[in-house]
């Protein structure tokens, strides 16, 4: 695996919840500390994919837009055919990429990709946030189809936090000082452990 990436993280919450602000935010506090930083999502397939039953379908769709019961759909088939089959693309990734922290923020399957991410030592964080602030978050989002409320949203409940980030507020100035606060801890930590390596 590769062994050039210092931190990772697997952002956890249902949609609406803030999840990718807080990648955003985080990658950005890294950069400002001069560690390359990359978002690398477990559902790229599924979004290649979900482009191409648009195109037969003849109708168009920006490359970030989300059906996301297309999309549900389409993983749950994915994983019929192979239950790895979308962790094995996201492993491919993960191993060319020549950064010093990854950040997932759409881990939803808690039975193979979540354990396999925890295997490489990714940290898991938990966007917590009302169900009502999500729906408020999802209806100016622009999806074509999406909903506050999945079937898949128990997994969350099966994945221990390591980090739990409340996002109930409406301001985001607020979730990039949480964000920023992880981060410069979790250099901090990372600079205490090589001094002591050094040490030894």
């Amino acid at each position: 695996m590769n062994s050039k990436i210092l931190l990772k993280y697997c952002l956890i919450a249902p949609s609406g919840s803030g999840k990718s602000s807080v990648a955003k935010f985080m990658c950005k506090c890294f950069q400002d500390h001069n560690l390359r930083c990359e978002i690398l999502k477990l559902s790229e397939p599924i979004y290649n994919l979900q482009k191409q039953f648009y195109q037969q379908a003849k109708m168009e769709i920006n490359p970030s837009q989300q059906n996301q019961f297309l999309m549900e759909d389409i993983a749950l088939n994915l994983r019929l055919l192979n239950p790895k089959a979308i962790i094995n693309n996201f492993l491919e990734r993960y191993d060319s990429v020549n950064v010093s922290v990854v950040i997932n923020d759409d881990v939803r399957d808690v039975n193979i990709d979540w354990m396999i991410l925890k295997g490489l030592e990714f940290r898991t964080i938990l966007i917590n946030a009302s169900e009502e602030i999500r729906k408020e978050r999802l209806s100016k989002r622009g999806d074509l189809m999406v909903s506050a409320t999945s079937h898949l949203d128990e997994n969350f409940g099966r994945m221990k936090p390591d980090v739990i980030i409340e996002n109930n507020g409406r301001c985001l100035d607020e979730l990039r000082i949480k964000a920023k606060t992880l981060v410069d801890y979790d250099i901090s930590q990372l600079a205490q452990l090589n001094k002591t390596s050094r040490l030894e």
